[in-house]
């Protein structure tokens, strides 16, 4: 039986992990943070599991398994274009628009490509420091692209991008990210990663 695996949901665990690595041996602290390292990760990645996992797709036009194969339907359910908006965990709201561009044979090689736009609207987000109200500043922007041969997914490079303020703890500052990956998926240990966050270096 054909597999079909959500590109989105696998992605997301990977860069999600990666960053987690990645914070540990390879950022460096600015001079006067403001923003929590720490903190800053798990915003982050609230706002990345939400970009990539708001409600496309319906689950149930989706088979989610714990193979890493795609079948050759995943091309005809993945939307070209899309506008929706979901509710914050914690009040507030995000919008989310933008693109899927399959490019697949019949045969399942090929790419597909992403391109999102996240709003962000007073956004209350549950840290290990207390809730943080976030908002764009003007918003964030991402772009991906998976290369797949025979309905195995090979690689993923993937970029996000802009900045949003944020209040919580007594302060409030803004955080500009410029995240660049490059992974492997037949290798999900080897990934390459470059950028900045709240004003630390990865």
């Amino acid at each position: 039986m054909a597999q079909i695996k959500s590109f989105s949901f696998f992605a997301v665990s990977l860069i999600a992990s990666s960053m987690i690595f990645s914070s540990c041996g390879t950022s460096s602290e600015p001079e006067e943070p403001l923003l929590n390292q720490a903190v800053s990760m798990e915003i982050f990645s609230y706002l990345m599991t939400e970009l990539m996992m708001i409600p496309l797709i319906p689950e149930s036009q989706l088979a989610l398994t714990t193979g890493m194969q795609l079948s050759n339907s995943e091309s005809s359910i993945l939307p070209d274009n899309y506008s929706v908006s979901a509710p914050c965990s914690q009040g507030g709201n995000m919008a989310l628009t933008g693109s899927t561009t399959p490019n697949l044979s019949d045969e399942g090689t090929g790419t597909i490509q992403t391109s999102l736009v996240q709003t962000i609207s007073n956004c209350g987000i549950a840290t290990s420091q207390g809730v943080f109200v976030v908002n764009g500043n003007p918003n964030l922007s991402s772009s991906g692209n998976m290369t797949v041969q025979n309905w195995n997914p090979m690689t993923f490079t993937f970029s996000y991008n802009g900045g949003y303020r944020w209040e919580g703890i007594g302060q409030t500052g803004s955080c500009d990210i410029q995240i660049n990956y490059s992974m492997d998926l037949q290798n999900p240990g080897s990934f390459s990663m470059s950028g900045h966050m709240c004003g630390y270096t990865y």
